[in-house]
């Protein structure tokens, strides 16, 4: 099993970045920037919309996010875990924080067999995203734990998450892996949903899984170490008001994404998001690279170590 060719042009794009402007350390600002992804991770994210000690902008492609990163553009940038992974393989960069999220599913037509995913063989799957992203990895993951080869068993498809969700709500495909609010808006038409993060955690893993981050230079955050603070401290706060009103954060996301806001009222009860610090969750972290590593490729990003969870420096 090698790692998609997408996949590898993709990181090969991003060291190329990196190498280019490797010696581009952000000078410290007034008042640090975080980019963040445009999709259900603003929801935890937008109370950094406020006049704040943080700024908070949204990005536009992950590789633009990680070129105004190195540029100095940016204090530090929301990514997928597997790409920030391989980005530590190949430039000094920290963990700074870790969002863990409950929002990946499988839908079907019926109810799965007994045996739930491992009851799929012979099946076609259309996945959302494409393939080398942090839900390919999950999928295959599960698929593995339930003795199936993701490559040999059934046949995996692939579409953009608005494409994917209009197939499976118009009976075109039967079985779909979607995030939310895609998912919510696919089972318009009727189907069953299986949770894809407990059928991950029942091979042992934690779930909610820490499937995106929040990503830095090191030479950043030890030549700025209070910024870096800041927007750990940022984020947890923002986090917890998304935790005590998730309908507020909804209707300020969708202004800030320019869409409805009942679309993603209507996936809250299926979304789970918690900030939480890098060294709090570098056990988790890494169990779950390990084991998306084993499910794609050991070549698809080498583990990082130690230095890679940002700890703050005490006084």
């Amino acid at each position: 099993m090698s790692f998609s060719i997408v996949g590898k042009i993709r990181c090969r794009a991003v060291t190329a970045l990196f190498l280019l402007f490797a010696s581009c350390v952000p000078a410290s600002a007034e008042r640090p920037l975080l980019l963040v992804s445009p999709g259900p991770l603003i929801l935890p994210a937008v109370g950094l919309a406020d006049e704040g000690p943080i700024g908070m902008e949204l990005w536009k492609s992950q590789e633009e996010a990680i070129a105004r990163l190195i540029a100095g553009e940016a204090s530090a940038v929301v990514l997928p875990m597997t790409l920030g992974a391989s980005i530590a393989g190949r430039t000094d960069v920290v963990l700074l924080g870790v969002f863990r999220e409950r929002l990946f599913f499988l839908l079907s037509r019926e109810p799965l067999g007994p045996s739930g995913p491992g009851s799929l063989k012979g099946s076609e799957l259309l996945l959302a995203q494409g393939r080398g992203t942090v839900l390919d990895f999950l999928v295959r993951s599960v698929l593995l734990s339930r003795g199936l080869d993701p490559d040999k068993d059934l046949r995996l498809v692939y579409a953009p998450a608005p494409e994917a969700a209009m197939l499976f709500n118009q009976g075109k495909h039967s079985l779909a892996a979607l995030p939310e609010p895609f998912a919510t808006a696919a089972l318009s038409a009727g189907g069953v949903r299986t949770d894809l993060q407990e059928a991950w955690g029942e091979g042992g893993g934690q779930a909610p899984l820490p499937v995106a981050g929040v990503f830095a230079l090191r030479g950043y955050v030890e030549g700025a170490p209070r910024d870096a603070a800041l927007i750990v401290e940022a984020l947890s706060r923002s986090s917890a008001s998304f935790e005590k009103d998730p309908k507020g954060a909804c209707e300020r996301a969708a202004r800030l994404l320019n869409t409805k806001t009942n679309a993603l009222e209507r996936a809250l009860p299926h979304i789970t998001i918690a900030f939480e610090s890098a060294i709090a969750a570098s056990a988790d972290v890494a169990a779950l690279l390990s084991d998306f590593r084993r499910a794609v490729s050991v070549d698809a990003y080498p583990l990082p170590g130690p230095e890679f969870y940002y700890a703050p420096k005490t006084e």
